[in-house]
């Protein structure tokens, strides 16, 4: 007798397996934000963005999400995209000084300077207390070379809050600019003083003291360095540069080569690389192999247009120090009970947020 198959039960099973599907949670507007913050941190952006962009499709008027997606778009230097959200962040809540200061930063990059010192000074009279807002002002008029009115912004910021690193950072870049060097030294040791986990300072300690030509002291600071990763390919290649040129000064000529034949072959430091050669020969009184280094240094820098500019590594540690991804958590928990606790209510007022 043939065996008795339960199809019917079968099929009742797949039923209840779609219907198990079908019945799935939602995720909410306050959980898709904090995925996407989570996510924003791990630098994982476009997952982020996708999730900032889910709520606005339930919600156009969430500030959060508009503060998040901009954010993103910044990072990922689609400037316009990044701009449209953070005006209608503005719009939202004109009150909102964060959002002030983003539209800012904007125009900043863009080099629309008075634009950016507008929004900057929109958001200082929104929040007096805001250091961020002071420090963006010192950039605009260091940008403008206006050294003093730079200095003079920065200063508030530190009464504010003494332990700045980026204020302090900012200050040793305008030392710089104005030829002080063993000032800007100075402010980068204390800039150490309250973060020793920063690694970029010592970079450039060491590269100021390359320009006093105090090759032992430059030495220092980079041995203090020479195994840690920099955050960026050009902030690792000044590192060895730098280091190869101290070495050479202090007349540890071996080592100095070896760093400069492991060093690879990239355009922006051919003419460095080349000069450093020059030194290394010339040291070892090896003068018509001297001269055919210079010579192609000569030639290679020229040509360059993309070059490792020292200003780099500042504009690398001042974006670092940038605390978006801090302030957006502030933004959600300041939010509390209104919009974030309440996702079915779109017309839950969004107004002045204290923590921006």
């Amino acid at each position: 007798m043939p065996k008795f198959i339960p199809s019917v039960k079968r099929l009742t099973e797949e039923r209840n397996q779609v219907k198990v599907q079908d019945i799935a949670p939602q995720v909410s507007d306050r959980d898709r934000l904090k995925i996407g913050l989570s996510l924003a941190k791990e630098k994982r952006l476009d997952e982020a963005l996708d999730e900032f962009k889910a709520v606005l499709e339930n919600n156009s008027s969430s500030i959060p999400a508009h503060m998040g997606a901009g954010t993103v778009y910044l990072r990922q230097k689609r400037y316009d995209e990044a701009m449209n959200h953070f005006q209608s962040a503005v719009k939202l809540d004109p009150l909102m000084s964060k959002a002030a200061l983003k539209v800012g930063r904007i125009y900043f990059i863009k080099g629309e300077l008075d634009k950016a010192a507008e929004e900057f000074q929109n958001a200082l009279n929104l929040d007096p207390k805001s250091t961020q807002a002071y420090i963006a002002m010192g950039q605009v008029f260091m940008k403008q070379k206006d050294y003093e009115a730079a200095i003079k912004q920065i200063s508030k910021a530190l009464r504010l809050n003494p332990q700045l690193a980026k204020a302090r950072l900012l200050v040793a870049q305008i030392y710089k600019a104005q030829g002080k060097i063993p000032e800007a030294i100075a402010t980068l040791n204390t800039v150490l003083t309250i973060d020793p986990k920063l690694f970029l300072p010592y970079l450039l300690i060491g590269r100021l003291h390359l320009i006093q030509k105090e090759y032992g002291l430059a030495k220092e600071a980079f041995q203090k360095i020479i195994n840690n990763e920099l955050p960026t390919p050009g902030a690792n290649l000044a590192k060895l540069l730098g280091f190869a040129e101290a070495l050479t000064g202090v007349n540890e000529l071996e080592e100095a080569v070896q760093i400069l034949r492991n060093l690879p072959e990239v355009d922006a430091i051919a003419a460095k690389k080349h000069q450093l050669f020059g030194d290394v020969y010339y040291k070892q009184g090896l003068f018509r192999q001297a001269t055919e280094e210079y010579q192609a240094a000569k030639f290679l820098a020229s040509q360059e247009e993309n070059a490792i500019d020292e200003t780099d590594d500042f504009d690398i540690l001042l974006e670092q120090d940038d605390t978006q991804w801090e302030d957006l958590a502030s933004t959600y928990r300041a939010l509390g009970k209104s919009l974030l606790s309440d996702p079915s209510n779109p017309q839950t007022p969004q107004r002045r947020i204290s923590s921006l």
